[in-house]
């Protein structure tokens, strides 16, 4: 019975000395790089901004008037070499000045495509001489709905009708409108 408890009184003698030790003991960790620590009382204040009325301020951003928009185009848009985000690399892009029949942009006759950028007001005009006995039309809009009519020989007709003329050999203009700021992409393909 004495080797019983003196068993274990040596084993809770030891219990208690591991306890004591490790209890005293200071553990030191890393702190994560990332982790910013926190501020103190005694961090400086951040500077701060000389209020002196006859500093120049500083210049306004640049804008943006892409092509990279997927926004409705604006009228700074318009005129700065940019056709649009419907248009492809094998379309003719329009040009400014292109608001009347006689400045129109032209097109190679059929199959073409051509593209744009319509601001507010503005109406754009391209040309083609119909070299087949007859074409078909499709075309897409970003954002207002286009009007696009042909004019043939002084017969105007709707592109999106049922009404087409067709005068093999002759010139026709077209005439792209649209109530708001929108971009636009028109096909002419072959029968």
């Amino acid at each position: 019975m004495r080797v019983v408890l003196l068993a274990t009184s040596a084993w809770l003698l030891t219990a208690v000395s591991v306890f004591a030790c490790s209890s005293s003991e200071t553990t030191v960790t890393e702190e994560d790089a990332g982790t910013p620590l926190p501020s103190t009382p005694n961090d400086p204040p951040p500077d701060q901004e000389d209020d002196d009325p006859n500093d120049t301020p500083p210049p306004p951003p640049p804008t943006d008037a892409g092509a990279d928009d997927a926004a409705e185009p604006t009228d700074a848009d318009v005129g700065d070499g940019n056709a649009g985000v419907l248009c492809t690399a094998s379309d003719v892009k329009e040009t400014e000045n292109n608001d009347t029949p006689a400045t129109a942009d032209p097109l190679p006759g059929i199959p073409s495509s051509y593209c744009g950028r319509l601001g507010a007001g503005d109406v754009d005009h391209a040309s083609f001489t119909l070299n087949t006995g007859g074409f078909r039309s499709q075309f897409a809009y970003s954002s207002s709905q286009v009007t696009i009519t042909a004019t043939v020989e002084g017969e105007t007709f709707n592109l999106s009708g049922s009404g087409y003329i067709f005068k093999q050999g002759k010139q026709y203009v077209l005439r792209i409108s649209a109530a708001a700021p929108t971009d636009y992409r028109i096909q002419l393909l072959p029968p």
